[in-house]
């Protein structure tokens, strides 16, 4: 989870569509240079995330989460098909399909948590809602950033 956090705290919208736009073509280099071990780890994939050094990738099986995340030579023969194809290093992080969308909604929630937190600790009580509905705009800002307008949907609850 803390891989996923770092992933996240600098993802970005440009990374992501970049990785999304050519993922396809990753697939299909591994495919055509006879890499089939990566093949069966690539074919159900996706990139969900993706900073300037950092992507991370949904997974089918949560085997192939596990390979990629701890497969020091699988990892890097990624890494290096990604970055042929993109022509920028970055580090592959994985993440298995069936869990994504709590630690996405975790991380969000975490996010959030941590800038209400954080505005509350030593600041006026006058100041304090201004911070916190500032802090919560960015919270969602980023959000959006990283998931896209039409995935999130934002609840005030106060």
């Amino acid at each position: 989870m803390q891989q996923i956090a770092k992933v996240l705290d600098k993802a970005n919208k440009d990374d992501i569509k970049l990785l999304k736009d050519h993922w396809n073509e990753v697939v299909d280099h591994a495919k055509t240079n006879d890499m089939k071990s990566l093949v069966s780890l690539l074919q159900n994939s996706e990139p969900v995330a993706a900073s300037e050094t950092h992507v991370l990738i949904k997974l089918e099986e949560e085997i192939h989460c596990e390979i990629v995340n701890k497969d020091d030579e699988k990892r890097t023969n990624i890494e290096n098909v990604v970055c042929k194809i993109i022509d920028k290093t970055v580090k592959v992080v994985g993440v298995p399909a069936d869990q994504w969308m709590r630690v996405r909604t975790e991380y969000i929630q975490n996010r959030k948590g941590t800038s209400v937190g954080n505005t509350q600790e030593g600041s006026e009580e006058h100041n304090t809602s201004q911070q916190k509905e500032s802090e919560t705009v960015d919270v969602v800002q980023k959000a959006k950033d990283l998931f896209g307008e039409s995935t999130v949907n934002v609840l005030d609850e106060e």
